[in-house]
């Protein structure tokens, strides 16, 4: 919005939300392709390396072969996470219905048309669905493999130059962003202009995030240890190639019905429903792979008379441990700024976030402006802090 605040463009349009889905899932799919290549392509790069294979032909023969699964295979998984994408289209759509859920969202909340809502829902579902089977189709018929790695080889720090081309994007959003923070501040907006809503109020919100926070991280733990309790089969990998998450509508206004409108049960539904959503995505991105890697020492631990209990405990989670916490991590700094999940259940200002779409729809551009810097930074210090505690952890 700043950005085209700044040259006076509309804000709302079908190509801010391209632009936006863009810039989102392209950061979700680094850290997927860097998971992918330090366990699976870090080797043969160096192996080709050592042997005298310039850049290129190390592109050509171990990176393109290797990455062209992952990247058709992520490709679903963007795929269907912007088809049920919710809080974008609402936003930056403006008055018209630019995905299927913003639809299936209008039809229960204005209409109250649960039955046609539903059957939107699954036709979602059924695409998602087809389309991992087209995508699974193509690979066994073209004898896609990855190079495989018998060992993992430690990361190492990425050049400069590409780690300023990694954060270029976010660096031009946010000088955007902090222009307009700076001017206002340097114009005395926010002296003499009163934000309209009280200290204790902005307090209560920010509590709200943190707990939130909070309460998702150990959820996605909880969930992992749930599923990676069992032992890995390829019916676990197919449902998580085909399925990304329920509508975000039907979800919510499921949960909604439930009992209990006290304020920490109400927290306690929306992290729930936030883990529900985030959970297959991030499991998928982050631990699948690994669990897979690890099931041959399970059987082996099974046959030697091991329980399940102590199969989990002993084999299972110290190897998914990092990946899990890391998992539960990026999903918890992701409800900080989320509002289209917690809208269903908080109301208005009761987060951070929530109460930066308040100051929109009340046009306190600048001062929603401001407190969205503030969950930026929040979400800053929420994931460097967790990654240092997580480097404890893992040690």
């Amino acid at each position: 919005m700043m950005a085209a605040r700044t040259f006076h463009w509309s804000h709302q349009g079908l190509a801010w939300v391209v632009v936006t889905h863009a810039l989102m899932n392209a950061g979700l799919f680094a850290v997927a392709f860097h998971a992918f290549f330090v366990r699976q392509l870090a080797r043969p790069w160096e192996v080709a390396k050592v042997l005298g294979a310039g850049r290129g032909r190390r592109v050509r023969h171990v990176l393109l072969p290797g990455v062209f699964s992952l990247v058709a295979k992520n490709f679903v998984l963007i795929f269907a996470v912007c088809l049920v994408s919710f809080s974008i289209p609402f936003v930056l759509g403006g008055m018209q219905a630019l995905s299927l859920e913003v639809h299936i969202f209008r039809l229960m909340r204005s209409e109250g048309a649960w039955g046609l809502a539903l059957f939107y829902s699954l036709l979602q579902s059924v695409a998602v669905f087809l389309v991992s089977a087209l995508l699974f189709f193509f690979e066994e018929s073209a004898s896609l493999r990855r190079p495989s790695a018998d060992k993992e080889m430690p990361p190492r720090r990425l050049a400069r130059w590409w780690m300023v081309l990694g954060f270029l994007p976010l660096l031009c959003l946010i000088f955007f962003w902090g222009k307009d923070l700076v001017w206002d501040g340097l114009s005395g907006f926010y002296g003499r202009t009163p934000l309209g809503v009280g200290a204790d109020t902005v307090g209560a919100a920010a509590f709200n995030s943190v707990l939130l926070f909070l309460l998702v991280f150990l959820l996605q733990v909880l969930m992992c240890a749930v599923v990676t309790w069992n032992d890995f089969s390829a019916v676990f990998e197919n449902f998580f190639q085909g399925y990304v998450a329920p509508s975000v509508a039907v979800l919510g206004f499921s949960f909604g019905v439930l009992p209990g409108d006290s304020e920490i049960l109400l927290l306690v539904k929306t992290a729930f429903c936030f883990t529900l959503m985030t959970f297959p995505l991030l499991f998928k991105w982050q631990v699948v792979e690994k669990w897979k890697e690890i099931s041959g020492q399970t059987a082996v631990a099974r046959s030697l008379g091991a329980s399940k209990s102590a199969v989990f405990w002993n084999v299972v989670w110290p190897q998914v441990k990092g990946e899990s916490l890391q998992m539960a991590q990026l999903a918890a700094v992701w409800s900080l700024g989320d509002f289209a999940v917690s809208s269903f259940f908080l109301p208005g200002g009761r987060t951070l976030a929530l109460l930066v779409i308040d100051l929109l729809n009340k046009y306190r551009m600048e001062w929603a402006s401001l407190l969205a810097f503030v969950v930026f930074l929040l979400g800053l210090v929420g994931f460097y802090g967790s990654q240092k505690a997580l480097k404890y952890v893992r040690d």
